[in-house]
């Protein structure tokens, strides 16, 4: 905590410095001043705590100087010494609001109890500071995440639910969102980060005579609710992305994008609503990009007619040139576009996919090396936020093909047909080690050991892995209920599919088909 001697005589000073204890007050940093208006300049720029000041100084009165230090700082805590006990001296100090008014010759004593004083009455202030940013806090992310809903779900908006959150928000303002989608988490963002990201975007904001809520949404979404009694145009919603951009510095990677402007609280929903609109097409686009609704309209794909038969026979060539070649034309059809949706696309990549695991059991390859243990297509497909992602990374797996082909030696044809006797039957319950043995015409014992030293794993676990992966699909790719998706994949209890699959994937079959539709 800091104190500033706010005093004419020097010898004052001194004394007062060497004869309190100051660590013992929770004093920290001692300033000085030898008059009035350097006091002034002095607490300006250094921001004390306590001000122990003469009531008579040159240039400026102890009386003015708190006058004035009330305009810029009106919590700070006031003691006043004199050696003049004038009754009308210590009407004004009481009308200034001071802590105490110790007269001279300074009795160390007193001065200290009034100095301890006026440090509590300020921890006291600001600790009551916190808790009112804190709830103000609360109230604004509250209300924020209700003007992502529509008016039947969202209740009414209340005057005091608004003053609430910002003692300036009114219902009858005009409302504009904009949600930045993070690369990663937002709970892996330090709060010091957040910080140094939403101080200056506010204070950009203030300059436009605006003001915002936000609230966190889905692990990676950051949603403002920016609202003013103007009007923004286009380029004032320029500016508001560009000033947003700007304080991302240090963050993870990002999009953002910017919904319609609206006018009334009520309202608000429906710019929210056509920026997670606009948000989906961030998929067509490169991170750390800007969405606008009024860029330039979108081409029509170039549309590949049947694009997994083409590519399957272009990977029976094991042409690496002509696959890449492929690869870069589909990704060109579907750049910048927002014609298809992002799961329409990623449903196309999807059946490339398996186009290069049909052709691995055509030729008798390992494909499971394409994929890692634990893991379905899907489940790397859904990590993909960008179009680019999903295109390097169907590059990656055929370029891990163009390898097997070359390097490694056709997989047993025992194993081919375990693993498509399993796909086949994977929907009865009663599929068992025993049963495939007999399909192969080998014992329970040696079938088991010959597939665990051909693919590193046993028929049980890749029964499991088979079952879960088709679940995947089927929750991410359908709307069947959870007990029909369980019954399809081999499981007649529910309940035991749940749990085998949240120990599975870490997740239920919920939540993952809500972070799958995300």
């Amino acid at each position: 905590m800091k104190i500033l001697i706010a005093d004419d005589e020097i010898l004052t000073r001194e004394g007062l410095k060497k004869n309190i204890d100051w660590s013992r007050l929770g004093i920290t940093e001692i300033l000085e001043s030898d008059d009035g208006l350097s006091a002034l300049d002095t607490a300006k720029r250094e921001h004390p705590d306590i001000i122990l000041s003469d009531i008579r100084m040159p240039r400026l009165n102890g009386l003015e100087l708190a006058h004035e230090l009330r305009k810029i700082m009106p919590d700070i805590s006031i003691i006043f010494m004199s050696g003049f006990s004038d009754r009308e001296y210590l009407k004004a100090a009481i009308r200034l609001k001071a802590v105490s008014y110790v007269e001279k010759p300074v009795n160390i004593s007193e001065l200290e109890d009034a100095i301890l004083e006026a440090a509590e009455n300020n921890r006291t202030f600001h600790r009551s500071q916190q808790t009112l940013q804190r709830d103000m806090l609360a109230q604004a992310g509250r209300l924020a995440l209700w003007m992502t809903l529509p008016p039947g779900q969202a209740g009414v908006f209340s005057d005091t639910m608004l003053q609430d959150a910002d003692p300036s928000l009114r219902s009858d303002m005009y409302f504009m969102c904009f949600i930045v989608k993070f690369s990663s988490p937002t709970e892996t963002i330090p709060e010091e980060m957040w910080q140094r990201f939403l101080a200056p975007f506010d204070s950009a904001l203030s300059s436009m005579h605006m003001s915002e809520l936000h609230v966190e949404k889905h692990d990676v979404y950051l949603v403002f609710h920016v609202y003013s009694v103007i009007k923004p145009d286009k380029k004032t919603i320029r500016r508001i992305s560009n000033a947003l951009e700007k304080c991302m510095n240090g963050l993870p990677s990002f999009f953002i994008s910017s919904g319609s402007v609206v006018s009334g609280i009520e309202n608000a929903y429906r710019s929210y609503n056509s920026a997670v609109v606009l948000m989906q097409s961030s998929f067509f686009s490169d991170w750390n990009t800007c969405l606008f609704t009024d860029t330039n309209a979108p081409s029509d794909p170039a549309f590949i007619p049947d694009a997994a038969t083409t590519y399957r026979d272009i990977l029976l060539t094991g042409d690496a040139d002509r696959i890449r070649k492929f690869e870069d034309q589909l990704f060109n059809s579907f750049k910048n576009s927002r014609k298809l949706m992002p799961n329409q696309v990623k449903d196309i990549y999807y059946q490339l996919f398996l186009s290069i695991v049909y052709i691995c059991r055509t030729q008798n390859l390992h494909q499971d090396s394409l994929i890692a243990i634990n893991e379905s297509m899907m489940d790397h497909i859904q990590k993909c936020s960008t179009l680019r992602e999903l295109a390097e990374l169907l590059h990656s797996k055929s370029d891990e093909y163009i390898h097997l082909i070359k390097t490694k030696e056709p997989e047993n044809p025992v194993i081919i047909s375990i693993r498509d006797y399993i796909h086949k039957n994977i929907a009865r319950e009663n599929l068992s080690v025993k049963e495939i043995g007999e399909y192969v015409h080998l014992t329970s014992t040696y079938v088991c050991t010959v597939f665990r030293n051909a693919t590193g794993t046993t028929l049980n676990q890749y029964i499991t892995q088979v079952r879960m992966d088709q679940a995947k699909k089927l929750l991410s790719e359908t709307t069947l209920s959870v007990s029909d998706i369980s019954s399809r994949v081999g499981y007649s209890d529910g309940n035991y599919f749940g749990k085998s699959f949240k120990k599975y994937s870490g997740q239920t079959p919920s939540e993952y088909r809500e972070k799958a539709s995300i």
